[in-house]
């Protein structure tokens, strides 16, 4: 049998809380601008605020040009009322094509002595992000002094995939991932790309 997807008064009901597809996009905006704004106050460092792709960006004590940013990882759509807005924050992934023209604007060409190594996502629910915020500036610390004692304690319950907090680089919430869970288990993947197929030709938006 072929499985429906849930409608749009079934989801309100389920999932009053949630913000709907039209808020969505403004909502995650808004939540990575201020998400943005608090972590370059928890570096305590020259932050620098870049508009695309939106970031922003540091210099290590080993002179390496590290980043963070905030994405949509599900974002809410008309088509797909199951669907979640689920946030996700990483650190020193994508970013500029050319770093260059940027470092030089702001006099750090110079300064840059080694390239990245290493990376970092944690999804999660909008409620949580700037939660996290102490927590990722604390991973930022230890991965620049090589010391994972500097990593305090998650603000959530998260899920990780490594043991060692400096081989970790990839995190979810526990909330988050038990509403992504849920996502799948209401609309699964042959669902999704039958919702997603109906999208007129051009139209912009986050898919399965």
């Amino acid at each position: 049998m072929t499985r429906s997807p849930i409608t749009r008064r079934e989801a309100r009901t389920r999932f009053p809380g949630e913000v709907s597809p039209r808020q969505a996009r403004r909502r995650a905006n808004a939540i990575r601008e201020e998400f943005l704004r608090e972590l370059a106050a928890a570096l305590v460092r020259d932050v620098l605020f870049v508009e695309r792709p939106r970031l922003i960006a540091w210099l290590s004590a080993q002179g390496r040009v590290e980043h963070a940013r905030l994405e949509s990882y599900y974002l809410p759509d008309r088509r797909d009322p199951a669907r979640p807005l689920i946030l996700r924050a990483s650190i020193n992934y994508g970013g500029p094509a050319d770093w260059k023209p940027i470092l030089k604007r702001v006099g750090w060409e110079d300064r840059v002595r080694a390239d990245r190594w290493w990376k970092m996502e944690l999804s999660m629910l909008p409620a949580e992000v700037l939660d996290y915020v102490p927590w990722l500036a604390s991973v930022v610390g230890a991965h620049e002094h090589d010391d994972a004692a500097r990593v305090i304690e998650p603000p959530h319950p998260t899920r990780f995939w490594q043991v060692e907090h400096l081989d970790r680089d990839y995190a979810w919430s526990e909330a988050g991932w038990a509403r992504a869970e849920l996502y799948d288990e209401l609309c699964p993947m042959g669902v999704r790309r039958r919702l997603w197929a109906r999208r007129p030709p051009g139209e912009q938006g986050v898919g399965p």
